[in-house]
C-alpha cells in the first residue's frame, strides 16, 4: 500500500521537497526517547544571562555561543571592539 507523502522501499521516511528523506510522525513516534527528540522550547527569560565587560548592559545565551559560553564575555563586536577604551569617559560619535 503506498500513502501519500511516503516512498516505497523506504519504511517510516517521507520525500522533503529538497530530495530529502524524513522520518514520518509515525516513526518518530515509535522511536519515543531512542530516536529523533524534539528539545523543549524555553522562553528567554529561562536562558542564562552575563552582563557584557564593557558596557555593563545584560546578555542572555545564543545557540551560536553554546560550544564556548564560558569564554563570552561581550555582548556584540562593538563591544568587542572597544574592550580596551574606557567607554564611560569618551563621547562617541552618533551613527
Amino acid at each position: 500500500m503506498h500513502l501519500r507523502g511516503q516512498v516505497q522501499g523506504r519504511e517510516g521516511l517521507t520525500r522533503t521537497g529538497f530530495g530529502l528523506y524524513w522520518p514520518t510522525k509515525a516513526a518518530r513516534w515509535a522511536a519515543g526517547t531512542q530516536g529523533m527528540v524534539m528539545a523543549r522550547m524555553r522562553r528567554k527569560s529561562e536562558l542564562p544571562q552575563k552582563t557584557c565587560a564593557v558596557c555593563g548592559r545584560p546578555f542572555t545565551w545564543r545557540k551560536k555561543w553554546a560550544a564556548v559560553w564560558d569564554e563570552v564575555r561581550y555582548c556584540s563586536d562593538k563591544c568587542r571592539s572597544l574592550r580596551g577604551v574606557d567607554v564611560t569617559s569618551t563621547k562617541r560619535p552618533r551613527g
